[in-house]
Parts: C-alpha cells; structure tokens; sequence
C-alpha cells in the first residue's frame, strides 16, 4: 500500500532536517486529490491556509488550515492529515506565502491581507470562473499589486477545480 500524504511529509521532514541541519526551515502544503470521491486530504506545514473558491457568490471562501510544525527544524514532528469532502464547483487555491506578502517599489506590504483577505474577496466575487480563469485573473490582481517591482520570495498560485 503506497504511503498517506502525512507519511510522505513525515519523510521529507526528516530528509530536510539531516540535509540542512535545521538551518533552512521550510513550509509546504501536500494536497492529494480523489477525484471519484471528490476529496481533498491535506497536510500543511507551516503553510498558509488552502482557500476554498466557493461554487455560488453568496457563499463564503473557507480557508483550510493545518497546524503542523515547519518542515525541517525536528526530525520528530508529526504531521496530520484532513480529509475533506469537495462541492461541485468548489476550486482550492494553494499559494506560497511569497505570493501573500509581495510588496510594491514604495515598501508598503500588501502582506497576508492580500493573501487571504483580498484573495478571498476576489474568490467570492470571481466564483462563476473556472480554475483556470480564476488563476488568470489571481495572477492579473497580483500583478497589478506589484506595480513593476519584482517579488522578494517565491511566488506560487495553483488552482484546481474538478469536472462536474
């Protein structure tokens, strides 16, 4: 039987941990995905939370936390996975947290409000979209948050939706 999402977290937290020696702490967000029970399990290290793109506007955006360590501080932490079941026409957005705390040429952080709050409220008014065009007009918001200056971490957006 192949290993759970938790399991395979586990050992990449080992892997990094004897790798760098606790010296380069990192955060991840492991997703598996059954598309016939139209699931979600997760295991989030450190991560920011999964926002869930509701199907209709007149639902709210759920965020999926996980309150897991950072991957590579203790080769001992444990990690859990959740299970959630999806909605038709539910998308999850996962985002690094560089794309949560771009700041523009003058300094001012847009930080975890465009992260999560802003995202959120982009999610809830863009909720007809499909993954794809959801990650477009994402990608075009945070974009035009830049403003012609260039990220200072990694910058990540990855939507995902399932066929009715």
């Amino acid at each position: 039987m192949p290993p759970t999402v938790d399991e395979v977290v586990a050992k990449i937290n080992v892997v990094l941990g004897r790798a760098f020696r606790g010296n380069y702490p990192m955060t991840m967000m492991a997703v598996v995905i059954d598309a016939e029970a139209r699931t979600a399990t997760y295991v989030g290290a450190g991560h920011p939370p999964i926002l869930v793109a509701p199907a209709r506007p007149d639902q709210a955006v759920q965020r999926l936390r996980s309150r897991d360590d950072i991957l590579g501080i203790s080769e001992t932490a444990r990690f859990r996975a959740t299970t959630r079941a999806l909605a038709p026409g539910e998308r999850l957005v996962l985002y690094s947290d560089g794309a949560a705390e771009c700041m523009s040429l003058g300094g001012r952080q847009f930080g975890l409000p465009f992260g999560e709050q802003a995202m959120a409220k982009a999610l809830t008014s863009r909720s007809f979209a499909s993954a794809q065009d959801l990650l477009s007009m994402l990608v075009g918001d945070l974009e035009t948050k830049l403003a012609r200056s260039s990220p200072h971490d990694d910058v990540t957006i990855v939507v995902v939706g399932l066929a009715s």
